[in-house]
């Protein structure tokens, strides 16, 4: 599960993304990784980094782009509507809509989803592409779920203080639509040990007024 380390050793020193085929033949399988103090390396959601040594965070690693978010779109006289719900992600329910009625009539909002919870988030070993839920629609924009990202090191794994692992839900802002669900999630595996003493931040987004 280590991988072969057939990518070879990389350390990221200067701002890197990895959102399309920016790694040599989408091989992930590193002898050793390093990300210097100062740099941060954006990877998809979904994203699984193999090392047959270790793995060191001094930066930042930022993954992006979790569960898609729902869409609703109507016609001007709010006559036809239709409806798109959110990509559900590792949860156990998505949001819903809000009501969508005419200018000036009272509508109720949308349902909330409903995430693992502690019993069964620790069950969730291998995430896939998708972290928490997307948001409930609106006619504009909702935000994206948060994201996944696995590591796996047969050696040390260490996120240092002062580093970050950020798999942040988006926050949408000027629309009516929900922030995207929390609960990205980061595994960290080492048959060695993990230090983590850094940030590793999976909130939900915030959502529009």
């Amino acid at each position: 599960i280590y991988g072969d380390g057939s990518a070879g050793a990389i350390n990221i020193t200067a701002n890197t993304t990895w959102l399309g085929n920016q790694v040599p033949n989408d091989n992930y399988q590193f002898t050793d990784v390093t990300i210097a103090a100062g740099a941060t390396l954006t990877v998809l959601s979904g994203t699984v980094i193999r090392c047959s040594g270790t793995f060191k965070n001094e930066g930042t690693l930022n993954v992006v782009r979790g569960a898609y978010p729902g869409l609703i779109t109507y016609s001007a006289d709010h006559t036809a509507v239709e409806f798109t719900p959110p990509t559900l992600g590792n949860a156990s329910s998505a949001p819903g809509a809000g009501q969508v009625a005419a200018a000036g009539t009272p509508a109720f909002g949308g349902q909330m989803g409903i995430g693992l919870g502690p019993q069964r988030a620790p069950l969730v070993l291998q995430p896939g592409i998708f972290g928490g839920s997307g948001g409930a629609s609106s006619p504009l924009i909702a935000g994206y779920g948060g994201g996944s990202l696995v590591v796996l090191a047969q050696g040390a794994i260490t996120n240092d203080g002062g580093a970050s692992i950020i798999a942040r839900a988006l926050t949408v802002a000027n629309s009516g639509g929900g922030g995207g669900g929390g609960g990205g999630i980061v595994i960290l595996a080492s048959k060695t040990s993990i230090a983590q003493s850094g940030t590793i931040d999976v909130a939900g987004g915030n959502g529009g007024n």
